[in-house]
């Protein structure tokens, strides 16, 4: 092998280690939830973090509008996203309370669907456990092989990610006012063998909740 093969071949990889690396769910992460995906733009929050987000001109938050409250529901991306339902359960109540309570906070919450009445509807797709980001210098190719090893033996890191698609809609024509997605990074296990629970994910969880609303 020459070395321009092996510049361009390690470019590649280097490529993909920062796409893997992502912390906004690329397109094989979104669901069908929402109705317009390539109106997502990258927005960052006040958390720092970066999410894909859409808003409508005529949606007004500055004023306590009525909202209705859709329980947060588990719709997995795929059948590799499956969760046990005792976890599903307990990681679901959790949300639901946290997001609910931060709604409280912006609006009137109700029951009962109005044409100045919006509805509130979100679901978590994912929770999972992947590889740490690679750092630089394990782009190296010595090192390439000492952390593909590593990650094979299951002996690497882990960083948990939740992933979450949430939307505003007009409760009775359900046109879309807002609509966003994003990942969020949990606690860090020390390998992949580990099993996730709540408390590895309710830092990202509040997170999500305290801006789930658009500008609040």
């Amino acid at each position: 092998m020459n070395h321009l093969v092996k510049i361009i071949l390690l470019t590649c990889l280097i490529s993909t280690l920062v796409a893997c690396s992502s912390r906004v769910p690329n397109t094989t992460e979104q669901s069908d939830f929402l109705t317009h995906y390539e109106q997502l733009q990258e927005v960052k929050t006040p958390s720092s973090n970066i999410i894909k987000a859409w808003k409508a001109a005529q949606l007004e938050t500055t004023k306590k509008q009525k909202l209705i409250f859709t329980p947060i529901e588990f719709k997995p991306l795929n059948k590799n996203n499956k969760m046990g339902d005792k976890f599903t359960t307990i990681l679901l109540n959790y949300t639901n309370q946290q997001i609910q309570h931060e709604l409280e906070k912006h609006f009137e919450l109700t029951q009962h669907s109005g044409p100045e009445i919006l509805r509130f509807e979100g679901i978590i797709t994912s929770v999972d456990a992947t590889p740490e980001d690679f750092k630089f210098y394990e782009a190296l190719p010595v090192m390439l092989v000492v952390a593909g090893t590593q990650l094979a033996v299951g002996s690497r890191d882990a960083d948990t990610n939740i992933y979450f698609e949430w939307k505003v809609t007009n409760s009775v024509t359900h046109t879309p006012l807002y609509e966003a997605i994003r990942k969020n990074k949990g606690t860090q296990l020390s390998n992949t063998e580990q099993t996730i629970t709540l408390e590895d994910l309710k830092e990202a969880i509040d997170t999500i909740a305290d801006e789930v609303v658009p500008n609040a």
